[in-house]
């Protein structure tokens, strides 16, 4: 069966997953107030306030209303500065276009928004019994899911970060990654990042990877 290409150029769950991530960030911007003057152009291209955009399409928790229905999809595409929507983008390009090879258009968006969505679950459902607040953003949650599920195909594929100066099979940097969310989270350290969203991303991967069958065919 042939799928048909958008007239711009548009072919892949991924592509069209960062163009609208980058559209979504291009809104935030505009109601973004302006930088004071002579700071950075770099500011321009950095969200640095919370406004009624954060606070409608961003995760609240604990919930307020019949708004976390949407919200725990619209949260993934919103993000909280320059930073965090170009690791973001970069790492589902890196990761995503290799699963949507191996999965296919339909199952790889299944996968994506099913990590995306159980990480923000996790996070209001810490918040519902802990009563912590949180204001949640980011696609944090389906990126740590597609590591994940890069690791669960291509565990000694060797990954490298930046911060290491070698480099580490797929399935030892999984590890890794969680194994620090937990030790964050634990005890508070970097405190504005979502590690409990990151480990409920990689739950809900493992859960559609090794759990039930009918998780599978739903892509």
């Amino acid at each position: 069966m042939m799928r048909l290409r958008s007239s711009f150029g548009l072919g892949s769950a991924v592509q069209y997953l960062i163009v609208l991530i980058v559209l979504v960030y291009a809104f935030q911007l505009l109601n973004q107030p302006p930088p004071p003057r002579g700071a950075s152009p770099w500011s321009y291209l950095d969200v640095r306030w919370i406004t009624w955009v954060e606070r409608t399409f961003g995760l609240l928790a604990p919930p307020r209303g019949p708004e976390v229905l949407w919200q725990l999809v619209t949260y993934m595409f919103l993000h909280g500065g320059l930073w965090h929507i170009l690791f973001n983008v970069y790492a589902l390009w890196l990761f995503g276009s290799v699963l949507e090879r191996v999965w296919g258009f339909r199952r790889f968006l299944v996968y994506y928004f099913f990590t995306g969505i159980g990480a923000g679950l996790t996070t209001v459902l810490y918040a519902q019994v802990t009563g912590e607040p949180s204001l949640s953003v980011g696609a944090s949650g389906a990126i740590y899911g597609l590591l994940l599920a890069f690791a669960f195909y291509f565990p000694n594929q060797p990954l490298y970060f930046f911060f290491i100066p070698i480099p580490i099979p797929a399935k030892y940097a999984v590890v890794l990654l969680g194994g620090f969310a937990v030790i964050a989270k634990i005890t508070g350290f970097l405190p504005l990042i979502g590690h409990l969203a990151h480990l409920g991303g990689m739950l809900f991967g493992l859960l559609y990877l090794k759990g039930p069958r009918w998780l599978r065919q739903l892509g």
